[in-house]
């Protein structure tokens, strides 16, 4: 469809004429997301811009699309912006009620086969009962020990042990919907993968540019994972802690390692837990960008910042939304602590002026305290309380 002719033959509703769509060169410039079309309007004391889904879009990829389109159309001048797609979740639609400052945000349901086209959207035109996002807790090791046969439950249990003995090395168990997975921070050192009643074991070095092959792994007659096997995952692992020693693991690696086996050093006292089962995928935001945290009686969220800021501000906008609509099913899942309605921004100190710049993008602003992290917050720790 042409999006630029049908913005102009409906300059009242879309409060002006002369659009243009972005050329392919301009949308890589700016990032903007694919399977959208983007366009914009106005003149020096006004912009207008559209962000258009013709089919069924990710909404945050959307959302955060449409950040990147205002930011870069503004110019410092007040935007409206259009969102326009055949159909809206209530979580999108409450996300656009929390940004402010210069950008004016409008959903805009449109259906090529009825006329007028275009129906302003809001929230409260949705159900106030929606969905649920969480599909439950994550599975844990009863559940996986009930679900194999009797040998491989056996076989289970010695991989439990071995792993767990693993955990003053920071090894942890990450529970998916097929497999478990040992982790080091965010990077995957082996894997259980479930088929039936049994499961495959094999080490991962997907994060180590190949330094390590892959394995398989086993139990033995004397009931004890292989020796190859062990050998493999205590070479990752002391790879893995001398990279963490020169300095030279990925910082959001390193962050990883930090909120999960050290939060006290952003001032958080709770317990970390893992991330709820999703019913449907958040797009471009993924649990991993998340933590959960347990206090007494309450939850704490929080989400790193280390690149693309105003994407993840997008995330974080959309994602808050989840939660506030999506309440009742957390405190299911967290057996009645209370969400503290705010996401924490933990971000490195190159990205503080910019995120500070963007943060005019929240009406509610104290709803997502920034806390940066310092230069030598791996070596040292942080203080990042306030």
């Amino acid at each position: 469809m042409n999006w630029q002719q049908i913005c102009n033959e409906n300059e009242e509703f879309f409060l002006g004429g002369n659009w243009t769509e972005c050329g392919e060169k301009d949308r890589k410039a700016l990032k903007l997301p694919p399977g959208l079309r983007f366009l914009s309007a106005g003149g020096p004391d006004l912009k207008m811009g559209a962000v258009v889904a013709e089919g069924k879009a990710r909404e945050d990829g959307m959302l955060t699309g449409g950040l990147l389109w205002a930011d870069g159309i503004g110019g410092g001048v007040p935007v409206r912006l259009f969102f326009v797609a055949p159909s809206f979740s209530r979580e999108f639609l409450s996300s656009l009620e929390q940004i402010g400052g210069r950008l004016s945000p409008e959903a805009v349901m449109w259906r090529e086969k009825l006329y007028p086209y275009f129906f302003p959207v809001t929230a409260g035109a949705v159900s106030a009962e929606p969905a649920a996002f969480f599909s439950g807790r994550r599975p844990d090791w009863d559940m996986w020990s009930g679900r194999c046969n009797p040998v491989a439950r056996q076989h289970l249990a010695v991989v439990r042990a071995y792993f767990d003995s693993l955990a003053a090395r920071r090894v942890r168990a990450v529970f998916r919907r097929n497999s478990i997975v040992f982790a080091w921070g965010d990077t995957d050192i082996a894997e259980a993968a479930f088929t039936g009643d049994k499961f495959d074991l094999r080490t991962k070095n997907k994060g180590m540019k190949n330094a390590l092959p892959t394995r398989p792994g086993w139990v033995d007659a004397d009931s004890r994972l292989d020796e190859g096997f062990r050998r493999a995952v205590l070479g990752a692992l002391d790879w893995l802690e001398e990279k963490e020693a020169d300095g030279g693991l990925p910082e959001s690696s390193a962050l990883s390692l930090k909120m999960w086996h050290d939060p006290g050093f952003i001032g958080e006292t709770g317990t970390p837990i893992p991330f709820p089962l999703l019913k449907k995928e958040p797009g471009g935001a993924q649990p991993g960008d998340f933590w959960y945290f347990i206090g007494p009686e309450r939850l704490s969220v929080y989400r790193a910042v280390l690149t693309r800021p105003l994407e993840c501000l997008g995330e974080i906008l959309y994602y808050d939304a989840v939660l506030k609509e999506n309440a009742r099913e957390i405190s299911r899942l967290t057996v009645d602590a209370v969400w503290d309605d705010k996401i924490h921004i933990v971000a490195s100190q190159r990205l503080s002026k910019e995120l500070a710049r963007h943060q005019e993008y929240f009406k509610e602003a104290e709803h997502f305290p920034l806390r940066i992290l310092p230069e030598n917050w791996r070596r040292k720790g942080a203080d990042l309380n306030g």
